[in-house]
């Protein structure tokens, strides 16, 4: 305003060109963005074709509690405030693939954000390929991976069966039954043997004591 102080015929000054002192300040030194907002990222048409989309994300740098999020490139590396990291990402093709692939990924950048592996899923914005042959899609649906792309671990475990009993080990069984038979027949055969001894030593005793008996009597 002009005058020294403000009265009734005082007028307003507008900058006619130029900025402030404060505006130069801060064109001269722009200053980084304090907070990022999160945002969902969807692939693009481009990227749904080529089977791969790359994704960012954030979690700030002195908050160990915060969560991390998802954020759009244009705010990647963008604040001094936050960790960031930013990754390829699969979202077609074989299923084994995508999961070996996004898996590696998530372990690459959890390398600069720990809580990521708790964030993401290996099948996120998995799209089924619409193209397979009958065979991908039948063990697809099966959830069989194909021999082509199994580890050795995991043809070893999908195709083990049970380990069948050997003929030997048969034989020896049908061995043990049978001796086990014979054993229990001559026990049988034993005590048999032994409760007729019995019965007739003790039948001719009694005879023998009885006919020496009476002769004796008989005689005195």
């Amino acid at each position: 305003m002009t005058g020294t102080q403000h009265v009734r015929s005082s007028k307003i000054i507008n900058r006619v060109k130029n900025n402030t002192d404060f505006q130069r300040y801060n064109l001269l030194n722009k200053q980084s963005k304090l907070s990022i907002p999160s945002s969902r990222i969807t692939p693009t048409a481009k990227e749904i074709k080529a089977g791969v989309m790359k994704r960012y994300f954030a979690k700030k740098t002195n908050d160990s509690s915060s969560a991390v999020f998802e954020i759009s490139k244009g705010y990647f590396q963008s604040s001094p405030l936050y960790d960031y990291a930013g990754i390829s990402w699969s979202i077609a093709g074989p299923k084994s693939q995508v999961e070996r692939y996004n898996r590696f990924q998530i372990n690459l950048a959890s390398k600069t954000i720990p809580s990521i592996l708790k964030l993401l899923s290996p099948f996120d914005m998995y799209r089924k390929n619409e193209s397979a042959n009958p065979k991908e899609s039948v063990l697809e649906r099966l959830n069989i991976k194909d021999p082509s792309e199994l580890t050795a671990l995991e043809f070893f475990a999908q195709n083990r069966t049970k380990p069948k009993k050997s003929s030997k080990s048969k034989s020896k069984s049908k061995k043990k039954s049978l001796g086990g038979a014979g054993d229990s027949y001559r026990s049988t055969a034993a005590s048999t043997a032994g409760s007729s001894g019995g019965s007739s030593g003790g039948s001719s005793g009694g005879s023998s004591g009885g006919s020496s008996g009476g002769s004796s009597g008989g005689g005195y």
